[in-house]
């Protein structure tokens, strides 16, 4: 699994959001903003879901297309680290190699738990 995050380093001290982007979008409202970060991640939760049952049926299509999905919505947020694993992760899927599907999707739930870590801390910071 080293191999597939060595072009994929990142410092924790970088926000794995652009938080510009995240303000663009709900224009300074904080009750929009919330509900959209809940969203994401729940959506987001609901992607990896639906991968660990496609990879469990041998469906690479589905694994595809799911993260298809994580990559627009990584482009929404400008999580551009997780829109480059999860664009990784579409690429692997058209081999599909399972153990290599599997790696990538272990390095796009890393960045998953990241980003949630940084939600989780900036919605405490702010209430």
């Amino acid at each position: 699994m080293q191999e597939s995050t060595s072009s994929f380093t990142h410092s924790e001290e970088t926000p794995p959001i652009k938080l510009s982007v995240l303000d663009e979008s709900t224009e300074g409202d904080e009750e929009l903003r919330l509900e959209m970060i809940e969203a994401f991640l729940s959506d987001l939760n609901k992607s990896f879901t639906n991968i660990d049952q496609s990879l469990g049926a041998g469906d690479f299509q589905q694994v595809r297309a799911e993260a298809h999905a994580l990559k627009g919505s990584a482009l929404y947020f400008g999580a551009d680290r997780f829109e480059r694993l999860a664009e990784n992760l579409e690429q692997v899927s058209k081999r599909c190699d399972q153990n290599e599907i599997e790696s990538a999707v272990e390095d796009c739930q890393v960045e998953y738990r990241r980003i949630t870590r940084f939600f989780e801390a900036l919605i405490e910071s702010e209430g």
